[in-house]
């Protein structure tokens, strides 16, 4: 399960961690979740205009992307994430919990450890 916590604005720019993580909510309702979380990624330097081009080759639909990234669902959806790092201390992303746990790292073979130990 992928939780997009908006974390990396600091008030001195746009709030473009907090527009793209609305906008993988919104490729989501238009099932493009991964198409768009892969573009992002790969995205060096995340501005608005980047992040709407990422939506417009993963094939989103922009217009409803924008009207779904300013709703009231999706700002619902962001405070119960932003409430759900609060209430696990999260202190950054990614953070991965296995069968309950948090694990220590994010390489991949610790990722792996940890799933093969929760089996």
């Amino acid at each position: 399960m992928f939780k997009d916590w908006p974390i990396l604005d600091r008030g001195d720019g746009p709030p473009v961690s907090q527009y793209a993580a609305r906008a993988a909510i919104a490729a989501n309702r238009q099932g493009k979740y991964l198409e768009v979380y892969e573009g992002l990624m790969a995205e060096r330097a995340l501005t608005i205009e980047s992040v709407d081009q990422v939506l417009v080759a993963a094939g989103v639909d922009l217009a409803r992307a924008k009207a779904d990234i300013s709703s009231p669902e999706t700002n619902r959806h962001i405070a119960d994430i932003h409430t759900t790092a609060l209430l696990f201390k999260l202190t950054g992303t990614p953070t991965f919990i296995i069968n309950g746990k948090m694990t220590a790292g994010i390489s991949p073979e610790e990722v792996a450890q940890a799933i093969d130990a929760a089996e």
